[in-house]
C-alpha cells in the first residue's frame, strides 16, 4: 500500500506549517500559561479554511479528504496540543454530526457557520456518570408540542464555554436504552436554561475550554432534533468512530513538537560544550 502524500496533500502540508510556524508556534507558550481560547488564531484559521477541512465548499467548507484533514490537523497539534483539539471538537464531533445526520436547513443554517469559521461547535455527550455508558446518561428531553424540554447535565465538553452550536445528546425514552437517546441542536445564546457551570483545570491540552454544562428547563424547537428519536446513540458511535481518527492525528503532531524541541535542546547543549564556551 503506497502511502506517500499527493501532490494536493503535500501543498496543504505545507501551508499549515508555514501558518503553525509563522503564527500558531511564536505564542504556543502563552496559550500554555493563560489557558484563555485562542479567539483571534481561530478566526484567522477560519479565513485559511482550517475550520471546515472535510467539509463540502457548498457548505462553506474547503472540500479536502479525510486524509488532508488528519494532515492539517497533525500540523496544527504540533504547534499547539490545545489549539488541535479546539479544531478537532469543533470539525469532527460537531460539525460530524451536523454534516452525516443533519437534515438540509440544519446543514446550511449551522453547519456553513462552523465549516467557514465564523462560529464554534462543540459536542456534548459524556456525564458524571455516563462516560464510556452511554445509556447510563440522566439528561432528558421531554416533547412538548413543538418543542422539547430539556433537562440534565454535561461534562468534560471541549469548547462547551465558547460554543455557538452544541450538538446535544438526551433521553427521549428513558425506558428503551440505546434506542431511547436523541440528538439536537443548541443554540447556547438564545437558548434559555443552558448555563456553563465551569471549566476544568487541566494538567495541559491548554487554551481548549473544557466546560461542565447544565440544562434548566431548556426549550429548543422540535426541528432542531437530529434525524429520528431514538437514533441518538447511533449518531453518538458513528460520529466518535471518525474522531478517533483526530486523536491519533493530535499525537503524532505533538509527538512531533517534542522532537522537534529536544533536537533543539541538543544541539544547543553540543555548542555549549564546544571549548572556550
Amino acid at each position: 500500500m503506497d502511502f506517500s502524500l499527493s501532490p494536493e496533500q503535500s501543498q496543504i502540508r505545507d501551508m499549515v506549517s508555514e501558518f503553525v510556524d509563522e503564527e500558531i508556534r511564536p505564542v504556543a507558550a502563552d496559550i500554555d500559561h493563560e489557558d484563555e481560547f485562542p479567539a483571534d488564531l481561530v478566526s484567522e484559521m477560519g479565513d485559511l479554511g482550517l475550520m471546515g477541512m472535510p467539509f463540502p465548499e457548498e457548505y462553506g467548507g474547503a472540500g479536502l479528504d479525510y486524509h488532508s484533514y488528519a494532515i492539517g490537523l497533525e500540523e496544527i497539534s504540533r504547534g499547539s496540543g490545545g489549539l488541535g483539539t479546539v479544531v478537532a471538537a469543533h470539525t469532527s464531533l460537531a460539525g460530524n454530526m451536523l454534516y452525516e445526520f443533519g437534515d438540509e436547513a440544519q446543514k446550511e443554517t449551522y453547519l456553513a457557520p462552523l465549516a467557514r469559521g465564523e462560529e464554534i461547535g462543540a459536542f456534548a455527550l459524556s456525564e458524571p456518570q455516563a462516560g464510556s455508558d452511554v445509556p447510563a446518561m440522566g439528561t432528558t428531553a421531554e416533547r412538548d408540542g413543538e418543542e422539547y424540554v430539556v433537562n440534565g447535565n454535561k461534562l468534560w465538553i471541549s469548547n462547551g464555554s465558547v460554543a455557538d452550536t452544541v450538538t446535544l445528546f438526551a433521553k427521549t425514552d428513558p425506558e428503551a436504552g440505546n434506542r431511547g437517546i436523541s440528538s439536537f441542536v443548541v443554540r447556547p445564546e438564545g437558548d434559555d436554561g443552558f448555563h456553563v457551570e465551569g471549566t476544568e483545570e487541566k494538567l495541559g491540552d491548554k487554551g481548549c475550554p473544557t466546560a461542565e454544562l447544565r440544562f434548566d428547563d431548556m426549550r429548543i424547537p422540535a426541528d432542531r432534533r437530529i434525524g429520528e428519536e431514538g437514533r441518538g446513540f447511533v449518531h453518538a458511535l458513528k460520529t466518535l468512530n471518525g474522531g478517533r481518527i483526530t486523536i491519533a492525528a493530535r499525537g503524532v503532531g505533538i509527538a512531533q513538537a517534542a522532537l522537534d524541541e529536544a533536537l533543539r535542546y541538543a544541539q544547543d547543549r553540543e555548542q555549549f560544550d564546544q571549548p572556550g564556551c
